[in-house]
């Protein structure tokens, strides 16, 4: 069906209303964007007049059709190509969403008019706006202190939370020296995992030797935001590097609208298989997040130094192993704690028969024999225990391994009776 208009019915209708000397000025670009749509005929050359022959949608028309019904707003000037990309591109995770890159990714695409991030940066306010975008989701957290009074509603009682946990998949990626050649690398799902995992343990303890004594103190807001800030990026490089990359930076996952996403990834033609093809991926298999179970507040709290607090348990329980020790399992257990014991434990199966277990077997009965005269002991267990013990207890001095036996024997004997 044809339609005629003036230039000022043609402005308002067809063009978003700009003015009629915006029209003129530019004519041949709207003429050529209105060609796209429609058969175009001028008539006259004054006051002329536009008929517009609407042509058969193409395939793209139909997409973008459906694409804005899908949004169900007026996205007014703005390229829809624009926003096409930038919400495919959260849906199919190839690149790191940081308007950087998605800046750049419009320009390869060939889209005009990305001057610079701030552009991207505006088309989120606007979906942020007409919740296309929506905030991550927050619970209120209470930290209680018997010796505070915490903030209230002095008119209702009601307790205000001390702060907000966001609820917000976080996005870890590496960042290369900031260059001309500078990148951003999407980790892979295993490396984000771990990632993740070694920053929440460390960052936790920081935050409860930190942060917790502030907010019980009432300290300035401002100043807590500040320090909590510089805390996280401490603990973020630590892990960074501990992991080998160049610069670790962690963002927030943009969270697209549930009632749109399924449609959106149907309309983008988006599965599952398809997602994460272009991922860094880090070799994490011979990384360990050691946990040490230590009340909060030590000092030793730093990445590198809990990696050498586990290094050094190994190396000692395979002094152990190779009997070369010169010190007894209790100043061991006494450092260490029962982590050393458990570590030892999984080495230590059964002691290896030689002329070293003949000599123990007979210092054992012999002791056995004399403490039945006081006591009655089960056998065997007395021998394994004392078979732990002893494999704990070996010498680099020129002490013999009888020295040794009788040392331990006696060390033993009076445990069991209660010297």
């Amino acid at each position: 069906m044809k339609k005629e208009y003036t230039v000022a019915q043609l402005c308002e209708h067809e063009l978003n209303g700009i003015d009629g000397k915006t029209f003129r000025r530019n004519k041949a670009k709207y003429v050529s964007d209105l060609e796209e749509k429609y058969h175009v005929e001028i008539l006259g050359k004054r006051n002329q007049i536009f008929v517009l022959t609407p042509k058969k949608k193409s395939l793209k028309q139909l997409e973008d059709e459906t694409f804005l019904k899908i949004l169900n707003c007026d996205i007014g000037k703005r390229d829809i190509q624009l926003l096409k990309l930038i919400l495919k591109s959260l849906l199919e995770k190839k690149v790191v969403p940081t308007h950087e890159e998605l800046a750049k990714l419009g320009r390869q695409a060939g889209i005009k008019n990305i001057k610079s991030k701030t552009t991207v940066t505006n088309y989120f306010k606007f979906m942020r706006d007409n919740k296309i975008i929506v905030p991550p989701l927050e619970t209120p957290v209470w930290v209680y202190d018997e010796n505070v009074i915490p903030d209230y509603d002095k008119e209702t009682g009601e307790i205000y939370p001390t702060y907000y946990r966001k609820h917000v998949n976080r996005i870890y990626f590496d960042y290369a020296e900031k260059n001309v050649g500078s990148h951003r690398k999407r980790l892979s799902k295993d490396s984000q995992n771990a990632i993740d995992k070694a920053y929440k343990l460390l960052y936790n303890e920081k935050h409860q030797r930190v942060i917790i004594p502030m907010v019980k103190a009432k300290v300035n807001k401002a100043v807590i935001k500040k320090k909590r800030e510089l805390l996280q990026e401490k603990v973020l490089q630590e892990v960074g590097k501990a992991y080998g990359l160049n610069y670790c930076v962690v963002i927030e996952e943009p969270i697209i609208n549930f009632g749109m996403v399924n449609e959106l990834k149907e309309l983008f033609g988006i599965t599952e298989e398809k997602q994460r093809i272009t991922e860094l991926d880090i070799n994490v298999s011979h990384i360990e997040v050691v946990n040490i179970n230590r009340p909060v507040g030590i000092s030793m709290s730093e990445l590198e130094q809990m990696l050498e607090y586990k290094k050094l348990i190994n190396e000692r329980v395979q002094l152990y192993k190779e009997k070369e020790s010169a010190l007894p399992l209790e100043m061991y257990e006494k450092w260490h704690g029962i982590e050393f014991e458990q570590q030892l434990m999984k080495g230590i199966t059964e002691i290896n028969s030689s002329e070293n277990s003949n000599d123990f077997n007979e210092a054992n009965d012999s002791a056995v024999k004399v403490n039945e005269d006081n006591h009655v002991v089960d056998t065997c267990d007395t021998q394994d225990d004392f078979k732990k013990q002893l494999a704990a207890f070996k010498f680099k001095s020129n002490k013999t391994v009888n020295d040794g036996t009788s040392l331990m024997l006696s060390a033993f004997m009076n445990k069991q009776i209660g010297a």
